[in-house]
């Protein structure tokens, strides 16, 4: 019978030993890729103190879409480049977090042809299948460190958060730029509501890509609860650093930032 090392090692291992050791495993397979990270400096408070609103896929943006046009900076993420109004907004970053292992993964270019965007800010591990003309378009993260209750991200230009969804990569990049106003609109977070398909604005039809409904409830939980901790570390973060996060998304499961209610177009 095979011994799988990494559950062993989970289980005997105290937190603080496992998580390091897994840092470090994975610092260790990234680290010819770091030299990418450092053209991050570029944005680094780029738009201090600022305002952003940042643009999810959950169902509520279509109803939401005059509120975020309200906002000169916005950051986009995965199929926003679907909605009905995005020709009519640049984002100053579009995230698209999955790496290149992920069974959900589809090559950045894609989207990159078919949106419009000032910076594009991908998973490092997908610089290993582009070409050096294409890893001068996108902005590489190496999200790899764990959440925390010290309220530590790290930096995008080194080692950053780990991103269970994409969300909390935008979120990220939002800080990093500079901006103390941070607005969340489309950040429905239904998974356990509905853990057959992740509901989005653009159909109500599952994707291709949505492998959600293969995971067991209990391993879906242990998702949200990995989600639920990155939030919190960030919000941590923000309290110290004086970075405003109000979640705007009407019904809405998130509810580790404050709540901020907004009139929406029917």
């Amino acid at each position: 019978m095979l011994i799988n090392m990494k559950k062993v090692a989970k289980i005997f291992l105290p937190p603080f030993a496992y998580n390091f050791i897994k840092y470090l495993a994975m610092k260790v397979k990234r680290i010819t890729l770091c030299k990418y990270l450092k053209k991050n400096l570029i944005y680094k408070d780029f738009y201090l103190g600022e305002s952003v609103c940042i643009i999810g896929n959950g169902p509520s943006i279509n109803q939401s879409k005059d509120f975020i046009k309200q906002f000169k900076n916005t950051i986009a993420m995965n199929n926003f480049h679907k909605s009905s109004f995005s020709d009519s907004i640049k984002p100053v970053a579009y995230c698209i977090g999955e790496p290149v292992s992920s069974d959900a993964w589809s090559d950045p270019l894609t989207i990159k042809a078919k949106s419009n965007a000032k910076t594009y800010w991908v998973d490092i591990s997908n610089a290993r299948v582009h070409t050096k003309e294409n890893r001068a378009i996108f902005n590489y993260v190496n999200g790899i460190l764990q959440p925390n209750d010290r309220g530590y991200i790290g930096d995008m230009h080194s080692d950053s958060l780990g991103s269970q969804t994409t969300a909390v990569l935008a979120i990220q990049v939002a800080i990093y730029m500079g901006f103390s106003n941070i607005t969340l609109v489309g950040f429905e977070h239904s998974w356990l509501a509905t853990p057959d398909h992740l509901s989005h604005f653009y159909s109500s039809r599952k994707d291709d890509d949505d492998t959600i409904d293969q995971y067991t409830y209990d391993e879906l939980m242990n998702k949200c609860v990995l989600m639920w901790s990155q939030y919190r570390t960030i919000q941590k973060y923000a309290e110290k650093n004086n970075i405003t996060i109000k979640n705007a998304t009407p019904n809405s499961y998130l509810d580790v930032f404050p709540r901020q209610a907004i009139n929406i177009s029917i």
